[in-house]
């Protein structure tokens, strides 16, 4: 898009080169008589005097007329003392009017002045009015005194002093509307116009213009009027309104026609020309901004010549035609420094990095870029503020810093947003939207990209949509939607052509290619990728070149041309090592591992892929923020899969074991690396040490993420909310964004953060030393094509080759849908009918259970059975429980075998001095009978039935019910306890309070009974639910969401979540169930007891019941006694299918 308008902005220029150079004329002064017209030629740099006898208490007014130079007019007394000045909007032309009031008579002088880049012009200059001065007059020029002072401000360019001129501007206005003074509001109103502009506030400076355009229309003043109206469509275009900014800029020009000013006419076709550069119409624009620098050169408008060389560089960049993109913006920002304009200084050097960037070489780019944005904060101009840092974000982005983009597309979003600039905020968020695809956030990058495309699409800013188009195209395809991907491409490339935007056809041309690589048609690629290496080659860009190289690369490696394929690579992997393209060159290191691994050479295979998870260990150790390290880490599990595999190749190659270690190994880096990383942050305690302000501005988001996220339940089944819940998400995904930029800001403020140690390379020796005898740890990896399960025991490690992720889910689906088949609601079903489908599904169970052991184990002697068996599950297996396959073993199950380690490896703490904590039977109703008598309750905050998932399954009323069985499991556990070692919250005390502000960390063991809520979507709004009111009848909040969990501190051996799916969460892949267990892991529970999904409320109570005597009378450890409960409870005949009792599971440390 094209940087800026061309706007004169002569008083700028003037006031600095007045004090420079200006030369008085050598001549008599000449004396002024009322009524008298007098004319006289100036020369740039000149001074003419003039002079008028004045009486006591006199009030002098004296016009200006100028004839094509642009004067300053001063007023002196005999003690050479300014008593007045003046110099207009209306630049070379029209009149301006100096007012004075004299106090004693006096002679007094008159100066006309022109600045030194001034052509020689001439003006008159008569005196109109000398007469007595009145309380009016002396008012305005009190009024005149503060404008001047408030343009002097404005002139001085930093944002202190542009915010003290819009006060001062504002006092003068006012008191210019109380005289009823038309000229002095215009003046005032289009002066604050010019400094809101300067400051990035769009929306109020269009306001500013057009009242001044009323002033100066309703006062007959023509060429002033041609002024605002052109500041009006240079907004409207700022605005990102280019069909308002049209109809303006063919107002200006014609204003400026009827008026004789070809400079204003020449800046309303530039105007015009911007626009069409806004469309992509590029060599339009182009040559309607030749025609304005040539006229500008000619006047010596050096100012307005730099803005359009700008214009004419930006049009060639859009060309692909970097050459003559990067000579005229050189040109742009030389004669800005010659002008020592900093704010244009500036922009230029945006526009000079933005060339290095689109050939490709954006770390050229970054000096560019830092020095501008230094120039912006000097001087508060928001929006190039704003451009700076989403400019250096993309740099960032391609170099692999991910922190930095983040922390830099954060801030130009936030300034975007506030000053109104459409276009700006849809830079932004297409910016944000590529962050976010980078790091394998696909749904948000979708939500970012979709907000964009809806802001060009207003704007009609044809090339900016075809990006966005491009960037939803590329998430559809790698979502596995290559229909909805060549749609999105082909509008994408039909913009790009009609554009002539060369780059963009390239980048277009090669998404097609990939899309027929995608469809297995790697054949059909070439023609894409040639014609893309054509005119990046032409164009001279850099990153386009090495891209296309490498898709040349994989489509000759898919169609078996090895050597082909070979050099197609190596060039590409030179290109993005000289670039310092990080992300790139892991991309082409992986698929030279693929294809070194297709012709046989598995030990450089495995060395090309090493080398690319160095580059990604690296990448992700950039970002701060523990959800997108996350994200990102799921995006490049492609990498540890094909390392896994080549180690296991080499393991079957050999005979030797220590690969199919170093195997586990790599299935190990791969796993549970956020948590990990929280667990060992944890450890630090990263906040002791933070500024306040950050962590109180923490706080206050996680309140404002929960309140809005509360509402959004109540809003999402009202049909008369939906807009309103549309707000609310993207309220939320606002505050989220802020929240995740927030956390990061605070790890990077505590020098710790860079130090943590985190186990991530377990030897052989210290992974067995983990395990106890007759311990083994399982682990399964799921793989596309193969899959690996490594059984790991103090004395050594098996591994078995199992069948791909597809084969392997599908089974364990069945298995888990037999399991789950009570909970599947049947519209109109009969009970018979439902009674034959769930005796079907618990027979089923035994078979499906048997079929997936099979798969995972082979023969049903295999693997020998071990007291106690750690599983590390991958994808749907997480959902399985181990003890259907493996009954003889007790279960328990883990994120890693690392985060075993971490957990191990904390600080030992002080021994809880008491041993149990219960919350249950919660206040959730109004009409609850615990209520005492005659108390008046506020309504709570209900949940829909559409999203309330509870940790019980509770039913579908308005109202959270009671879960009275809740109150017997608490009590049956509490008498098992000593009264002086036990605590029981119940009622209106099992609040969310009593949680987060007592101290826990006093007690061993921490039960909760309660609703919940899972939001697999956001698993941060996943939580508790305590009571909603107090015994006042006062509506309280009662949500302990997963944000909240993370902030507890405990000291706990074991926390109980007694209800229904509390071990399930969001599945990201690498990473594993992202959700309540891995919360209250991070508060300081060595073990969480959790359910796979929902149960009965009185097979829970007593499964409950019957685990806690196992623990706390016969003195079993935690896994021990679960799978004893789960042997008794199976014993009554009611609780006998596997639904009632194996869904409990284990997660932690077993010892």
């Amino acid at each position: 898009m094209a940087r800026k308008m061309l706007v004169p902005r002569m008083l700028a220029v003037l006031a600095v080169l007045l004090l420079f150079g200006a030369a008085l004329r050598a001549q008599d002064e000449t004396v002024l008589v009322l009524g008298q017209k007098i004319e006289r030629e100036i020369k740039g740099g000149e001074k003419l005097r003039f002079a008028v006898d004045a009486e006591a208490g006199q009030f002098l007014r004296f016009r200006v007329s100028q004839k094509g130079v642009d004067v300053l007019t001063l007023a002196f007394d005999s003690n050479k003392t300014k008593i007045a000045e003046v110099d207009s909007q209306s630049g070379r032309l029209g009149d301006e009017l100096l007012d004075a009031v004299v106090d004693s008579k006096d002679r007094i002088a008159i100066e006309v002045g022109a600045g030194g880049g001034e052509p020689a012009g001439r003006f008159t200059i008569v005196l109109e009015v000398a007469r007595a001065a009145t309380e009016k007059d002396r008012a305005k020029i009190g009024a005149d005194k503060i404008f001047w002072e408030a343009d002097a401000l404005r002139l001085k360019r930093t944002a202190e002093s542009r915010r003290e001129a819009i006060v001062r501007f504002d006092r003068a206005f006012s008191i210019y509307r109380e005289l009823d003074d038309a000229a002095g509001k215009a003046y005032a109103a289009f002066s604050l116009g010019l400094t809101r502009e300067a400051l990035g506030d769009f929306n109020k400076a269009l306001e500013n213009y057009q009242m001044a355009l009323r002033f100066w229309e309703e006062s007959g003043q023509p060429v002033l009027a041609a002024r605002a109206t052109l500041l009006i469509g240079k907004t409207y275009i700022s605005l990102g309104d280019t069909q308002a900014a049209i109809e303006w800029a063919i107002k200006a020009r014609e204003a400026m026609k009827a008026v004789g000013n070809r400079t204003g006419e020449a800046s309303a076709v530039n105007n015009l020309a911007v626009v069409y550069s806004e469309q992509g119409k590029n060599e339009q624009a182009i040559e309607n901004f030749k025609q304005v620098v040539a006229i500008d050169l000619e006047l010596g408008r050096k100012f307005d010549a730099a803005i359009v060389y700008s214009n004419i560089g930006i049009g060639y960049l859009n060309l692909g035609d970097f050459e003559s993109a990067f000579r005229n913006q050189e040109r742009s920002v030389a004669l800005f420094r010659e002008l020592d304009n900093k704010d244009e200084i500036a922009a230029g050097l945006l526009d000079l990095g933005g060339v290095d960037f689109s050939r490709g070489e954006p770390r050229k780019a970054l000096p560019f870029y830092q020095e501008a944005l230094a120039l912006c904060l000097g001087s508060g101009n928001k929006n190039c503020e704003a451009r700076a840092y989403n400019n250096l974000s993309s740099a960032y982005r391609f170099l692999g810093d991910i922190q930095a983009t983040l922390e830099y597309s954060a801030k130009s979003i936030e300034i975007f947003r506030g000053n109104g600039s459409r276009n700006g905020l849809g830079l932004g968020l297409n910016e944000r939207g590529l962050i976010l695809a980078a790091v394998g956030d696909d749904q948000r990058a979708l939500a970012a990209f979709s907000e964009a495309l809806e802001i060009f699409r207003k704007s009609q800013n044809r090339n900016l949509e075809s990006n966005v188009l491009q960037n939803i195209g590329d998430i559809y395809l790698r979502n596995g939607n290559p229909a909805g991907a060549e749609e999105q491409y082909r509008q994408s490339l039909s913009i790009r052509r009609e554009i002539r935007a060369a780059d963009g056809i390239a980048v277009s041309l090669k998404s097609l290619g990939n899309l027929q690589i995608a469809r297995g048609k790697p054949e059909d690629s070439i023609p894409y990728f040639a014609e893309a290496l054509e005119i990046d080659s032409k164009t001279g860009n850099k990153i386009g070149t090495g891209r296309d190289l490498l898709y040349l690369g994989i489509a000759a490696r898919a169609q078996g041309k090895n050597d082909q394929a070979a050099d197609y690579l190596r060039r590409a992997l030179a290109g993005f090592r000289e670039l310092g393209l990080r992300s790139d060159e892991a991309f082409a290191l992986y698929q030279k591992s693929l294809l070194e691994k297709q012709i046989g050479k598995t030990d450089d295979a495995i060395a090309s892929v090493e080398a690319a998870i160095a580059i990604v260990e690296a990448l992700r150790k950039n970002i701060a923020a523990n959800d997108l390290q996350t994200s990102y880490f799921a995006s490049v599990q492609k990498y540890y899969e094909l390392y896994v595999e080549l180690l296991m190749q080499k393991n079957r190659e050999t005979g030797d074991r220590g690969f199919a270690y170093k195997a586990l190994q790599a299935s190990e880096m791969a796993r549970a690396r956020g948590l990990l990383d929280l667990l060992a942050e944890a450890e630090t305690d990263l906040r002791s040490g933070v500024d306040p302000k950050l962590l109180a501005r923490e706080k206050e988001l996680i309140e404002e993420i929960n309140a809005r996220a509360a509402n959004q339940l109540k809003a999402v089944n009202d049909p008369q909310k939906k807009e309103y819940f549309k707000v609310l998400t993207a309220e939320i995904e606002k505050l989220t964004n802020e929240y995740e930029t927030l956390q990061a800001a605070i790890r990077k403020a505590d020098p710790r953060y860079a130090s943590i140690t985190r186990r991530t390379g377990l030897t052989l020796a210290e992974a067995q030393k983990l395990l106890d005898r007759g311990t083994a740890l399982i682990e399964i990896r799921l793989g596309e094509e193969r899959s690996y399960l490594w059984r790991l025991t103090p004395d050594g490690i098996e591994s078995r080759e199992l069948p791909g992720r597809n084969a392997i889910e599908a089974a364990a689906r069945e298995l888990y849908e037999s399991l789950i088949e009570r909970n599947r609601k049947v519209e109109a079903e009969p009970a018979a009918q439902r009674s034959g489908r769930i005796s079907r599904a618990d027979e089923a169970v035994a078979a499906r259970s048997a079929a997936l052991a099979g798969i995972l184990f082979g023969k049903p002697d295999e693997p020998p059975a071990n007291k106690t068996v750690a599983v590390v599950a991958d994808g749907i297996l997480q959902l399985i429980p181990f003890d259907l396959l493996l009954p003889a073993s007790e279960i328990v199950s883990l994120p890693s075998l690392n985060v075993l380690a971490e957990i191990r490896g904390r600080n030992p703490q002080t021994a809880a001095e008491k041993t149990l904590s219960v919350f249950a039977d919660p206040v959730f109703d109004p009409a609850d009978t615990r209520f005492p008598e005659g108390v008046a309750k506020n309504k709570p905050e209900t949940v829909p039935s559409g999203l309330k998932t509870s940790l019980r399954d509770f039913g579908l009323g308005e109202y959270f019910p009671r879960l009275l069985a809740t109150r017997i499991e608490a009590q049956s556990i509490s008498a098992l306890v000593p009264k002086n070692l036990a605590e029981t919250q119940l009622d209106f005390s099992a609040s969310r309070e009593n949680v987060t502000d007592r101290d826990l960390t006093k007690y061993r063991i921490i039960h909760f009974a309660t609703h919940g809520l899972l939001n697999t979507a956001r698993p941060e709004l996943s939580g508790l639910v305590f009571s909603l009111y107090d015994r006042d009848g006062q509506s309280r909040d009662g949500f302990l969401r997963l944000n909240q969990i993370y902030k507890l501190k405990l000291n706990a051996d074991l926390v109980v979540l007694s209800a229904c799916q509390t071990a399930l969460g969001r599945d990201v892949r690498g990473e594993g169930l992202i959700g309540l267990t891995r919360g209250f892991m991070y508060a300081g529970a060595r073990r969480i007891v959790a359910s796979l999904w929902k149960v009965d409320d009185a097979a829970t109570a007593e499964f409950m019941k019957i685990f806690y005597r196992n623990m706390l009378v016969r003195k079993l450890n935690p896994a021990a006694a679960l799978s004893r409960a789960k042997q008794e409870i199976r014993q009554i005949a009611r609780f006998k299918s596997p639904y009632y009792w194996a869904g409990f599971t284990i997660q932690g440390d077993w010892r």
